[in-house]
This record gives structure tokens, sequence and C-alpha cells, in this order.
């Protein structure tokens, strides 16, 4: 009985050809080594595209850690933190004539704090009212405020007089004390307040 598979010496090595039954065995091989090179190398395939996929969140990641590297180091710099600013008050009275403490043999030991419940204001004087601030008031005389002094003429009106008091406050030695008019229902009058606080800052 003869086989229907044939081979030839001048045919390239490890090749077949299906003379008797016409099916193409190199074709067949070669789909088959395909095949099993595809279920290789598609794993392979698989595993380089996960390693490339974490290589390139890593250099995200240390992109963000050196962002928070900076930022964490202008923190560091105390300027960063100076946002606000404080202020104390200044007196020409030494802190004893302000507050003063004493204490008894039998005192217990304790810490204690002092807290301001309210601040002077600045002193504020006022004028009878006038019926119109823009008419000469008759007056004369010197006003002096704060060492400054201060002429009054017959022709002054309240609005002069406001300016001049006014004007007294300012230079190199001002009198510490302005002028204002405060409107009323039956006309104005005059307002002086004090540049610094307590009772005794206008003085005339």
């Amino acid at each position: 009985m003869t086989s229907p598979i044939s081979s030839s010496s001048s045919s390239p090595a490890g090749s077949v050809q299906g003379l008797a039954s016409g099916v193409q065995w190199q074709t067949m091989v070669d789909q088959i080594m395909a095949a099993e090179s595809a279920r290789t190398l598609s794993p392979v395939h698989k595993r380089q595209v996960a390693l490339q996929a974490q290589s390139t969140a890593w250099h995200q990641f240390q992109s963000v850690v050196g962002q928070f590297k900076i930022a964490a180091s202008a923190l560091r710099n105390p300027s960063s933190f100076d946002l606000f600013q404080a202020k104390a008050a200044k007196s020409a009275t030494s802190a004893r004539e302000l507050l003063s403490v004493s204490a008894t043999t039998g005192a217990v030991p304790a810490s204690y704090s002092v807290e301001v419940i309210s601040l002077a204001k600045a002193e504020k004087v006022s004028g009878n009212v006038v019926a119109d601030a823009t008419v000469a008031l008759g007056l004369t005389g010197q006003l002096s405020l704060g060492g400054r002094a201060v002429t009054v003429a017959a022709s002054d009106s309240l609005s002069n007089l406001r300016d001049k008091i006014n004007a007294a406050n300012a230079g190199t030695t001002p009198s510490g004390v302005s002028a204002s008019l405060l409107s009323t229902g039956g006309g104005a009058r005059l307002v002086l307040t004090s540049a610094s606080a307590g009772s005794s800052g206008v003085e005339m």
C-alpha cells in the first residue's frame, strides 16, 4: 500500500507537502506555531504594558513629592507666617502707675491675668447750636488749644472758626485738637475732638 505523504529531497529541511491528500501541511504548521507564539508572547506583552504604566505612575508620584517638598520648604521660613501684626498701646505713664498689685503673706500661689474692659475715648467738647454756620458770630478773642493760639474775629462764622482750629492742628507742632460741625434740626454746633484719649484731651 502506497503512503499518501511523500517527501522531496529538494524541498527545504523540515518541510512536508501533501502530495496525495492536497493538505498544505506547511501552512498548518505555520499557523500552529503562530498560535503558540501568540499564546506565549501575549502575557509578556501585557506584563510590559503593566510595567510601563507603573513606571509612568512612579514618575508622576515623584513629581508630586517634589512639589510638596518645595511647599514644605517655604513653610520652614518664619517670614511665611508673618500674616498678622501685633501692636501694643504705648503710654507715657509707667506700668507701675497704670497697674499695681500687692499680696499678703497668706496669699495662695497662683497666676493672674489683667483684662482691659474698656479703653479711654478721646474727649469731645461741643458748643451751642447756631442757626446758620455761615453767618458771622460777632465774637472776638483768642483760643488756646494745646499751646496753639487761634484768633477769633468778629466776622468769623462757625465754619470759619472750624477751619482756623483745624489749621492750628496742622504743621510740625499741631494742637492735638480738631474741629467739626455737627448738623442738628435747628442748625449746627461746633465739636472739638482731642487726638489723645482721656478726660483732659481738650485744653483751652
